[in-house]
């Protein structure tokens, strides 16, 4: 079993595989793309494509981003 996990940063953003026992198989960094949405799924797409290209479909995806916190809101 393979996973991803995906750090969505506001400049960075850093993708891992790993395999079924957690180790590291192939990470990769890409500038994090903040013109637009659909900019931003596009870099994410190709990035994820390289990986998947040499190792194989993945069957558990993670992400992580960022928000903004405001002290009331719900």
């Amino acid at each position: 079993m393979l996973a991803i996990g995906l750090d969505v940063g506001g400049t960075n953003t850093k993708v891992v595989l790993t395999d079924a026992t957690g180790a590291v198989v192939a990470r990769e960094r890409v500038a994090t793309e903040t013109s637009s949405a659909e900019a931003l799924g596009a870099v994410l797409r190709a990035a994820l494509g390289r990986i998947v290209a040499v190792h194989g479909p993945v069957e558990r995806v993670a992400v992580a981003a960022p928000g903004l916190v405001r002290p009331g809101a719900s």
